[in-house]
């Protein structure tokens, strides 16, 4: 009831009978056969990645998971507000 339908190529949701896809996969089969990296590159790419494909995603991924240097200070600040 609170969901929002529009057409997409990404995700299909049939609520009357019980229908939650992406992709074209059934969200409870992803949710009980692929981690989070396989279900981020199937929504990103179309289609669940090679074993390839998923070393190479991850690897991207790590490369651009890095922080801002700017943040550190408040998220120093925050660390030491959080102690007192």
């Amino acid at each position: 009831m609170n969901t929002v339908n529009c057409i997409s190529r990404i995700s299909y949701i049939d609520g009357d009978k019980g229908i939650l896809e992406y992709r074209g996969y059934p969200i409870d089969q992803l949710a009980r056969r692929s981690r989070f990296m396989e279900t981020a590159f199937l929504l990103l790419y179309g289609q669940l990645p090679s074993m390839q494909q998923l070393v190479n995603f991850k690897g991207r991924i790590r490369d651009n998971y890095g922080i801002n240097p700017k943040l550190n200070g408040f998220i120093k600040a925050y660390q030491q507000e959080e102690l007192q």
